[in-house]
């Protein structure tokens, strides 16, 4: 009976491969030739999970073969052959000399519970465990670390080398600047440890407390700050097991790069407050959570803060301004400028240049993105239950699902992830491919004239749905960067089209809005500024062409 259903198993197997391989699975030629010329476009089918590197010298990505095995592909070398392997598991150090996956064992009498997780690096497998986890590499990618879990015992693994078994891991694995020093907090039968350079002598337990959460070990690598250790109803802060000061609660607690510093936000007596460096200062309300932020040298700082319920942006312990609605904040680069997600009557939006955008449902804080000079930005944001892609005041079609904003590093292209009735699609400066059933891990060279990305597809209702990577290849866009072409009025077509499509829509509930707060905010010559920029621009929407004449007028009045 085994044997006839072993045989049954395999004729289904084989049957299914070769209506896989001649089945009609032609991808139509994307309209992104508008964009960049001699575009060479590769299908590989039965694959998913590509990476392309930035340089476009290194590719990879996940192979199924007939029998289903799962095996990664890294510049035409092949992995061992894994029952499975984990999606996005598949990662790369930032030079591409190192990467690692997750992979699946399992005998074919073992059900998938009883399958066992491998962490590969380089082509070495390590030991065998139940689940993996928590992957992590040293900054310079030399050390690999992860959490491991056999027996319902966590271990922590750092290049192999296993800890000792614990009950609970608290905090995650740190390491000093110079990567040869690190520690984490275990629990094991009821007791806390903090646990430094797997020397047993540096194996400290913490006692009296009921629960420990953060921590850090400042530069000179002998003091152990404890950010949360609770006792009772009370935070507290400990230095070098020294009880310093007792809060209400503890959070947002943050650690400067270099380990000299630290700051977190404290509450005592129902007042919040900012604690940096052992430094106390202003109480507040309230303090918006996660709007604590520091600039790459921590010299300077900022966040929001609540007062009679009022919102106070708090800048290096000055108060700067106060601005109703305000949830986040963020800063450029040099810290001179800063954009703003406020929310008003229910509706969320983006403060730009003093420049109230529109209003929407919800903006996700974790997408805005703004371009290294300051001069571009976009966001994904929920309107009436579907989502859009807002891009320098313009805003896509409505989708059931936006994501993976993503922009080029000159930030004269973008791409985005769509999904509408059950159909997915990528935009590339407003370009949109043909539809799929599914499509993600979208990656671009350093140029953007080189992506990879993964698709499921079905041509018609009897071919099966399968995976493929599709691999585009094009002529480098950097021959058309700096100079102007045809095909950038192609470009402006397309946007031109997405605003006089929202002008349909709603001219005057809110572009007529948008026009008079730019009118009204701005003086003579802020005015003139943005009348000479337009006169650039002025083919690219009949909106422009109604604003440059507004301006016109409010100047020469």
């Amino acid at each position: 009976m085994k044997k006839t259903i072993s045989i049954i198993w395999i004729i289904l197997l084989i049957t299914y491969n070769i209506w896989i391989l001649y089945a009609d699975y032609s991808i139509t030629e994307w309209n992104i030739q508008q964009k960049w010329n001699k575009c060479v476009q590769s299908i590989i089918k039965n694959a998913y999970n590509p990476i392309l590197s930035e340089d476009w010298k290194s590719f990879a990505y996940i192979w199924i073969d007939w029998m289903w095995k799962r095996f990664v592909i890294k510049d035409w070398v092949e992995s061992k052959k894994y029952h499975w392997i984990v999606i996005n598991s598949l990662r790369f150090s930032p030079n591409w000399k190192s990467f690692s996956y997750i992979a699946v064992k399992r005998e074919p009498w073992q059900s998938f519970e009883d399958s066992k997780n491998i962490l590969v690096k380089d082509w070495v497998e390590s030991s065998i465990y139940d689940d993996i986890y928590w992957i992590n590499y040293s900054p310079d990618w030399e050390k690999i670390t992860y959490i491991a879990e056999k027996n319902w015992k966590k271990i922590v693994v750092i290049d192999w080398v296993e800890s000792e078994e614990y009950d609970l891991l608290i905090a995650w694995l740190i390491f000093s600047p110079d990567l040869k020093s690190f520690a984490y907090i275990g629990e094991k039968n009821w007791k806390y440890f903090i646990i430094k350079d797997w020397d047993n002598n540096k194996k400290i337990e913490i006692k009296n407390y009921d629960f420990i959460k953060n921590f850090i070990i400042l530069s000179d690598k002998k003091t152990i700050l404890i950010a949360t250790a609770e006792k009772g109803w009370n935070s507290l802060l400990i230095k070098d097991w020294v009880e310093i000061k007792k809060y209400n609660y503890i959070d947002s607690f943050k650690q400067s790069p270099d380990w000299k510093s630290y700051a977190f936000i404290g509450t005592i007596n129902w007042k919040q407050l900012l604690i940096k460096d052992w430094i106390e200062y202003n109480k507040y309300d309230w303090i918006v959570i996660n709007s604590l932020i520091f600039s790459p040298d921590w010299k300077s700082f900022s966040y929001i803060a609540e007062n009679n319920w009022k919102k106070i942006v708090v800048k290096d312990w000055v108060e700067s301004f106060t601005q109703d609605g305000l949830n986040s904040i963020i800063y450029s680069n040099d810290w001179k400028n800063i954009i703003f997600k406020g929310e008003k009557d229910w509706k969320e939006y983006i403060i730009k240049d003093w420049i109230i955008n529109n209003k929407y449902d919800f903006i996700e804080p974790d997408s805005i993105t703004i371009s290294p000079n300051w001069k571009s930005y976009g966001y994904i944001a929920r309107k009436d239950l579907k989502r859009v892609a807002v891009k320098d005041w313009i805003e896509s079609e409505e989708y059931d699902f936006v994501g993976n904003m993503t922009y080029s590093s000159n930030w004269k292209s973008f791409s985005y992830i769509a999904k509408k009735d059950w159909k997915s699609f990528i935009i590339i400066d407003w370009i949109k491919s043909e539809e799929y059933e599914n499509v993600d891990n979208l990656n671009f060279s350093i140029n953007w004239n080189k992506y990879v990305y993964h698709i499921e597809k079905s041509n018609n209702t009897t071919s099966p749905l399968i995976d493929m990577v599709i691999k585009v290849d094009c002529e480098d866009i950097n021959n058309n960067i700096n100079t102007k072409t045809e095909n950038d009025s192609l470009k402006y077509k397309n946007e031109k089209e997405v605003l006089i499509q929202s002008l349909k829509k709603s001219w005057k509930e809110k572009y007529i809005t948008l026009i008079n707060n730019v009118v009204e905010k701005n003086n003579n010559n802020k005015l003139k500024l943005i009348y000479d920029k337009i006169q650039r621009l002025k083919n690219k929407s009949d909106i422009l062409n109604y604003l440059q004449a507004v301006i016109y007028l409010k100047i020469n009045k």
